[in-house]
């Protein structure tokens, strides 16, 4: 059975006002159109208004200055979406899937992993590379030479981050994502033979990625590194 959370704790959490019973109590979240007694909902565009004549929901979450039904328990708040991201967190907790280092990864020299750091098998972590304290590394993944991820970081399979990338804390990157390969740097050589007049001669990408708090990175997404 899901935990229930009663109105008043919930109005508070994110910090709205409640219009109704206190006492009533919530186990699940659910869209407006098919909660049922039991459940939370949350209404953000004003365009779809009527279904609040028509919901079951147990409660809804709604902008300060809806009209709601007298019958209806409401949370009002001044932005519903950020409420309901809020009970998102409360009622679907992410659990960590990884919480020590596997035996079937590769730690390279001088790779450091701080406390509470989870590392999936097949992951690759280069020499001297640094994982900060709880942050968890997805199988597949690979981290660079001398790159560092800071702390509660959430790095999921087949992500590649490059050498001497640096990643700070709270930073979620999706699978498939690439960090720290080259751009696109090429000059054209003027080489004065009939043949082949130009060619493109590559130019060295030698500068670094920077990730800074709180960002998340989309699944196959590509950053690549600067050029000095």
């Amino acid at each position: 059975m899901s935990k229930q959370h009663k109105l008043s704790v919930l109005a508070e959490l994110v910090n709205g006002s409640l219009d109704g019973d206190p006492d009533y109590s919530i186990g699940s979240l659910s869209s407006i159109a098919r909660a049922g007694p039991g459940d939370l909902s949350f209404l953000d565009n004003p365009r779809l208004a009527a279904e609040l004549d028509t919901t079951e929901a147990g409660c809804v979450i709604v902008s300060t200055e809806q009209e709601t039904p007298d019958a209806l328990n409401v949370i009002r708040v001044d932005q519903p979406v950020v409420a309901w991201a809020v009970t998102l967190e409360l009622f679907h907790e992410r659990k960590r899937i990884f919480e020590t280092v596997s035996s079937a990864a590769f730690i390279g020299e001088g790779a450091t992993t701080g406390e509470g750091v989870g590392v999936g098998p097949g992951a690759w972590i280069g020499d001297g590379a640094s994982i900060g304290a709880r942050t968890e590394i997805f199988p597949g993944a690979t981290i660079g030479p001398g790159s560092s991820i800071g702390e509660d970081c959430i790095i999921y399979p087949g992500v590649h981050v490059y050498h001497d990338c640096s990643i700070a804390n709270r930073v979620i990157v999706h699978s498939g994502a690439v960090i720290g390969a080259d751009g696109y740097g090429f000059a054209q050589e003027n080489t004065g033979a009939p043949a082949e007049p130009v060619v493109h001669r590559k130019i060295q990408q030698v500068g670094t990625v920077v990730i800074e708090d709180d960002v998340e990175i989309g699944a196959n997404t590509t950053i690549d590194r600067a050029a000095l």
